[in-house]
């Protein structure tokens, strides 16, 4: 059974900052699958789920798509175990609580705030390299 780490509709419930795109709800997630697509850390099930996802990991590593509009068309807004290797399930399964605060503190913004554009996307891909390699080294988050 997929472990869902997160979904664009747990975002959208309650008050949505004035001002600020619904699509922002996208970008912390988008940025994680990001990091997946570019370290190999995706399922090969994901990527054979759809003819088109393949296709959608190459418009994102040609910069033809954002991968906000990857979680949108191939993940259904939304981030599961199954998109990701065992790996890496390990490593999110202890680290994603902690990514949020991460995230936030990487831009000094609440999350939402945070634009879909690739220097946002470009900037966290280190953030979570230096995270992952803590976690191989027996770090642990909280």
């Amino acid at each position: 059974m997929d472990e869902k780490y997160d979904d664009v509709d747990w975002h959208w419930g309650g008050q949505w900052p004035e001002n600020v795109s619904l699509e922002n709800a996208y970008v912390h997630m988008a940025a994680l699958i990001y990091w997946a697509i570019l370290r190999n850390r995706l399922s090969p099930d994901m990527h054979m789920a759809e003819p088109q996802d393949q296709e959608c990991i190459d418009d994102v590593l040609s910069r033809r798509i954002t991968p906000l509009t990857f979680v949108k068309k191939c993940c259904d807004g939304a981030l599961l175990s199954d998109d990701f290797t065992d790996e890496t399930n390990d490593f999110l399964v202890d680290y994603y609580d902690s990514y949020p605060d991460d995230f936030v503190t990487l831009f000094g913004v609440d999350d939402y705030g945070v634009p879909n554009e690739w220097s946002t996307y470009d900037r966290v891909v280190p953030m979570l390299d230096e995270r992952y390699e803590q976690w191989k080294k027996g770090d642990r988050f909280e």
